[in-house]
């Protein structure tokens, strides 16, 4: 049914008709120019939750899944606050307050400079990280594209203070930059999104002499949308480099995420204690078969 509000000329019309008038004359009654009309809300779009986040178009609501990120970016002047915590591992039992005695945390911003392009500044504790890092949606999933495709590059620089056993350390080891291709397909029922991200590490500096410089990944990571404001999620980085298996243990984790207005609360299990890409993901994490796993949080503020 479609209603609409009238003109007062309009009223001036029909209150000088009687009824059989008036039933004669609605196909010659001209409605004018301004009149409004209301059409109810198409039943598959939803409605809008907030102004930063629309269900239609990013359904996820997280920026990332667990430790890495999706396919979505900022919209266009929108500023997101990012706090992120990893405590330490949960099978410290009551004595280290199950891991909570210990964290990693990572403050950042990140700005969308269009609705596809987005930029952002961080700093971690581990290692004393600071971030620099765009995303680039250049693939909307659409009827014409099966997928959704998004390139994220970092740059991250260590201010630590270098061991005493590196000689000589130069300036230059203290970079790291990560490059990934994030593709996400989003299944018909809008509830399933898969991903798949080959990931490559650059580490000027590495541990020890085995490990190469160059590091290749394939994350993999999916979520599931129980409703407009829940999400479950899940993530695992599988490493390419065969002989790096020896010495590596790759990232995994899961949580859920909640919207709840303007923020995002996401609660993660994962056995990563870092927070940039370069780091999670070309270090040494924790073995899942011996409890070695970490509570942890994503919080995010948009204004």
């Amino acid at each position: 049914m479609v209603l609409f509000c009238s003109t007062p000329a309009v009223y001036s019309q029909l209150d000088t008709m009687t009824i059989p008038e008036l039933v004669d004359s609605v196909s010659v009654i001209s409605m004018p120019e301004d009149t409004t009309f209301i059409e109810p809300y198409p039943a598959e779009l939803p409605p809008e939750i907030d102004e930063g986040f629309h269900v239609a178009e990013n359904w996820g609501i997280g920026l990332r899944i667990v430790n890495g990120h999706s396919t979505f970016t900022v919209p266009k002047k929108k500023l997101d606050f990012y706090i992120q915590h990893r405590f330490g591992y949960l099978n410290q039992g009551k004595n280290g307050f199950f891991g909570l005695d210990e964290s990693n945390i990572r403050l950042g911003f990140e700005y969308g400079v269009f609705n596809n392009l987005t930029v952002g500044i961080a700093r971690s504790s581990m290692g004393k990280m600071y971030s620099g890092y765009g995303k680039w949606a250049f693939v909307k999933q659409s009827n014409e594209h099966p997928v959704s495709v998004t390139w994220f590059s970092e740059m991250d620089i260590s201010a630590a203070h270098p061991s005493n056993d590196l000689d000589p350390f130069y300036p230059s080891h203290r970079y790291k930059n990560t490059h990934q291709l994030i593709v996400a397909h989003v299944f018909g029922n809008q509830r399933l999104m898969v991903q798949v991200s080959p990931t490559l590490v650059h580490r000027n500096l590495v541990d020890s002499l085995p490990e190469p410089n160059d590091l290749a990944l394939i994350a993999g990571a999916l979520r599931f949308r129980i409703n407009s404001k829940i999400s479950l999620t899940g993530e695992y980085s599988y490493i390419v480099n065969h002989h790096m298996r020896k010495y590596l243990t790759p990232c995994a984790g899961a949580g859920i995420e909640f919207y709840t207005g303007g923020h995002v609360f996401q609660l993660v299990f994962t056995n990563a204690a870092a927070l940039t890409e370069s780091q999670y993901m070309g270090m040494d994490n924790g073995k899942i078969s011996k409890g070695q796993i970490r509570f942890g949080c994503n919080i995010v503020r948009r204004f």
